[in-house]
């Protein structure tokens, strides 16, 4: 007789384009969720609903079911959560994992309480954390609402030991860290040229991609690789970066690209180079030191990693890039070194046995 497996659920209502190698854009965030998911459904029974504009439908791909709701015009109508919960309430899972959380999971952790249906979500960004728990109820009624969420959840997942520092003791208790993954199992080499910087992500303000064009401007000898583009809320910010970078022949920007693209051009890109305001563990950051590939990162250093691994560099200048940018492509010993570090550090720390490891750890001792 065949043993019923036990049903996980993901929630990532942007991961459909990632999941089913469709365009879209996408973010790290539902990038872990495809790694992880398809990695556990080899052991469990695994779910992913997701939100978009692609209609209501049912995806059996690889270890997963793939449930995809048709989004409406309003971010969430009754309409979307009586069939957010018919669903959920048919899959019956035993954890629902979240990510990235949203406004839903109040109303979800709040609604399966009752069913034993556990809520976990997983935080994806430093800001989320840190806008929470300096919110006042008053002043930011929607990170209030991320407050009780957290609150009623059944255990939080963080990314890096800073944003786990960050919760407050009775959140903290039922927190873990649990590590991105680089999986080279997605991998597929599908680009023909190179470029000497790459940069990655949405073209977005705390993205702050108008810095790269400032870099660019100073080494007109070297190439520059832009891939990403924006939500449409940020279409104005958006238009005004391709106008600036339009005007200098050494930067070639890509909008739409199949995520295994990426890849590709990592693997024939010299340095990455990372100037956001604010993020939690940049996927960017473990793909690029999988294949051996430096970063230079404007003052962000997760946890320190960078710094104290000799992954790359951390600068708090435009000035400093600029000096790195040529100290790093001129002086060959430090590169290779810098080099080695990156690939060591995320086959020590970052594979998927690693966190694979620690989901099954997580998900046995809530069941």
């Amino acid at each position: 007789m065949k043993t019923e497996l036990e049903k996980i659920c993901f929630i990532s209502e942007k991961a459909y384009p990632v999941l089913t190698n469709s365009d879209g854009i996408v973010g790290g965030a539902e990038l872990q969720v495809k790694y992880i998911s398809n990695e556990l459904g080899g052991q469990f029974d695994v779910y992913v609903i997701t939100i978009s504009h692609n209609g209501t439908q049912i995806i059996k791909k690889g270890n997963i079911t793939i449930i995809n709701i048709k989004r409406s015009k309003r971010a969430i109508s009754l309409a979307l959560l009586v069939q957010l919960f018919r669903i959920i309430y048919e899959i019956n899972p035993t954890i629902i994992f979240h990510r990235p959380p949203s406004l839903l999971g109040i109303i979800i952790s709040l609604i399966f309480k009752c069913h034993n249906t556990k809520y976990v979500p997983i935080i994806s960004s430093n800001f989320f954390v840190e806008r929470i728990f300096s919110a006042s109820l008053f002043s930011d009624i929607i990170y209030a609402f991320y407050y009780i969420m957290l609150i009623l959840s059944d255990g939080v997942i963080c990314q890096t030991k800073h944003q786990f520092n960050l919760l407050p003791s009775h959140i903290k208790y039922k927190s873990t860290i649990i590590a991105n993954i680089v999986s080279s199992k997605f991998q597929k080499d599908i680009a023909q040229n190179g470029c000497d910087i790459l940069w990655m992500g949405k073209i977005v303000p705390y993205k702050n991609p108008l810095l790269i064009y400032s870099i660019a401007k100073r080494f007109p000898n070297l190439s520059f690789l832009i891939l990403g583009g924006a939500p449409k809320k940020y279409l104005e910010y958006y238009n005004v970066f391709i106008h600036n970078i339009s005007k200098e022949e050494n930067i070639t920007h890509i909008n739409n690209y199949p995520h295994q693209f990426i890849f590709s051009q990592i693997k024939r890109t010299k340095l990455l180079i990372s100037t956001s305001i604010s993020e939690g563990f940049p996927n960017t950051f473990l793909e690029s030191w999988y294949n051996g590939i430096p970063v230079i990162s404007y003052k962000f250093d997760p946890d320190g990693l960078i710094s104290r691994n000799e992954l790359g560099v951390v600068c708090n200048t435009l000035e400093e890039i600029c000096d790195y940018v040529e100290i790093l492509l001129s002086d060959d010993d430090k590169y290779i070194e810098y080099s080695n570090n990156s690939h060591i550090y995320v086959n020590n720390h970052h594979s998927m046995r690693e966190i694979y490891n620690k989901y099954t750890d997580l998900i046995s001792s809530l069941i």
